[in-house]
């Protein structure tokens, strides 16, 4: 069976160059191509002027797309994404408007692309979700206080990250309310929101539900980048073997 070729929209950056290591050895997938806002480079390594062109070319011959970019590159990936059709495309980027994930959903249904937004590309980030999916409203409805804790590198420039956002997401009610750092006495239904920055940390994040008597947690840390590289693989082969649509990750069966 022949790989699929597979094009990284921000090749140049950390991200993007583990996972051109990653293809290299992958069993479904192959590097097509890399995309960057100074240059196109194809699967023989040769590189161009980056325009829409080249990045056209590119998709055209390609099974996928994974975008570890910035936010600011949302607009020309959508556009780009509107002049294809049949595509997988796995976006990475965080930080991203409503408006862009709304264009990421216009174009699954009129292009006919499978699309996922991805806040985490970690397998264990998208079991914690199942985990919390399963036990986080009824320990809320006992009467745990619920708080979202999440460290990352000083760089990170968005605040919580979507990874907890995502967490807390499944811990929400009609009743409930997303609260950030806050002095005082905690209300009933809030759930407490902390982002702390700090030297190079790849990322943690850990759930506290406390009572008056007992407490339950569960945490996830991040021991090496890499995981995120090889857990964007895993989604893309996933959204590979869907119908075209749009996906939210946890629909992700692992």
């Amino acid at each position: 069976m022949s790989k699929k070729s597979v094009i990284i929209h921000g090749h140049t950056g950390r991200m993007g160059q583990m996972l051109v290591s990653e293809l290299s050895n992958h069993k479904n997938l192959t590097f097509g191509g890399g995309i960057s806002q100074s240059e196109t480079i194809d699967s023989g390594g040769s590189t161009t002027v980056s325009d829409d062109h080249s990045h056209l070319q590119l998709l055209q011959s390609s099974s996928g797309l994974i975008d570890f970019s910035l936010p600011s590159s949302a607009k020309n990936l959508l556009s780009l994404a509107s002049k294809s059709k049949n595509k997988s495309f796995l976006i990475c980027t965080t930080g991203l408007d409503e408006s862009v994930i709304d264009g990421w959903q216009k174009s699954a249904k009129d292009y006919q692309h499978k699309v996922m937004v991805a806040p985490n590309t970690s397998v264990g980030i998208a079991l914690f979700r199942k985990v919390l999916d399963q036990f986080g409203k009824t320990l809320q409805k006992y009467g745990f206080d619920a708080e979202v804790i999440e460290t990352h590198h000083r760089y990170k420039k968005d605040a919580p990250s979507g990874t907890a956002l995502y967490l807390a997401e499944a811990l929400q009610t009609s009743k409930t309310e997303l609260v950030g750092e806050y002095q005082g006495e905690r209300k009933e239904h809030q759930i407490g929101m902390h982002a702390i920055r700090g030297g190079g940390v790849y990322g943690e994040h850990e759930v506290r539900f406390i009572s008056d008597h007992e407490e339950v947690s569960f945490s996830h840390r991040a021991l090496d980048r890499k995981l995120f590289a090889s857990g964007a693989l895993v989604l893309l082969n996933w959204l590979e073997a869907q119908s075209s649509g749009f996906y939210h990750f946890k629909d992700v069966d692992l």
